[in-house]
């Protein structure tokens, strides 16, 4: 099988409603991606 990884780095000085809004949007592209799990890790979001 076959995983697909997308890193996403998120700035140190974003405000929390920018960063509620870029997960929302990244949490939006894996739905649309089909991908299943989403963990925030060390400002990085993990699609697998």
């Amino acid at each position: 099988m076959k995983q697909c990884f997308v890193y996403m780095r998120l700035k140190f000085n974003i405000n929390f409603r920018e960063e509620i809004h870029t997960y929302m949007k990244l949490k939006k592209y894996a739905k649309y991606l089909c991908m299943k799990k989403c963990i925030l890790f060390n400002y990085f979001y993990c699609f697998s």
